[in-house]
């Protein structure tokens, strides 16, 4: 999804994953529920700190929770206009 929606904004951005179970991970970003989108070190959904390695849910915005974040959840965290 996140691939998807910065492509079809044109957006050219570094997508890095990391295993947050890694030692060789950066204990800052250790403990994220998957997927977790940080831009900046920034949760895009807004958490604080992490909550842990489990899976995450999003809501979508007919409010059912799905396992991606939602497009327009993305785009916002970038600043981009939606649709």
């Amino acid at each position: 999804m996140l691939r998807k929606a910065l492509e079809s904004e044109g957006v050219d951005a570094g997508i890095e994953e990391i295993d947050t179970t890694s030692k060789e991970t950066p204990e800052g970003l250790r403990g994220w529920g998957s997927p977790t989108v940080l831009i900046d070190g920034e949760d895009i959904a807004g958490e604080g700190s992490p909550s842990g390695t489990s899976c995450r849910l999003y809501r979508d915005p007919d409010g059912r929770l799905r396992g991606v974040p939602p497009e327009a959840l993305i785009l916002a965290a970038f600043r981009l206009p939606i649709g």
